[in-house]
């Protein structure tokens, strides 16, 4: 190749190139690449589809890019630890679904207003400050939580802790 011929706007993907289609956030789905590659020192692309198998091995998934979207979270099963940026838009997450969830770091998500977090029963820590539109919050079926942050939460009016003995 000619270098110097080459059209590098090829290598950036915009939603429509997304080759798996769980995924409706090319931001959000770019990070899910980024983790594969850091956890499996691989050099997958946006225009790869990851596998449920691939996408199983994902472990730490550490998220700053502007996500309004999540679908296909679901499919990261190995899941054990989430940190999604202060500048996320997201409104609704689902994570029953990952049920190897350890470390959950939503801070600064001003945007969300619905969290499952129903089946995390593995969960021992949760940063959850400055999300501004939950207005409930249910971690009774996450005993071992150690840490919980739930600073600067305005709406913040029900938390249900029911077995959390070890907070």
């Amino acid at each position: 190749y000619n270098i110097n011929s080459y059209d590098f706007s090829k290598l950036r993907a915009s939603v429509s190139e997304i080759t798996n289609n769980t995924f409706k956030d090319e931001n959000f789905y770019t990070c899910v690449i980024d983790a594969y590659n850091k956890d499996n020192n691989a050099s997958k692309t946006i225009q790869d589809n990851l596998t449920d198998t691939e996408l199983s091995k994902i472990t730490n998934l550490n998220c700053s890019r502007t996500v309004d979207d999540v679908s296909g979270i679901e499919k990261l099963s190995g899941l054990v630890s989430l940190k999604l940026g202060d500048n996320s838009e997201i409104e609704k997450i689902d994570l029953s679904n990952n049920l190897l969830l350890k470390s959950l770091d939503l801070d600064g998500c001003k945007s969300l207003i619905d969290i499952n977090l129903s089946k995390n029963e593995k969960l021992t820590s949760l940063s959850f400050s400055d999300v501004d539109g939950i207005n409930s919050l249910d971690l009774r079926n996450s005993a071992l939580l150690t840490n919980l942050n739930l600073r600067h939460n305005r709406k913040l009016s029900k938390l249900i802790l029911n077995e959390n003995v070890k907070l």
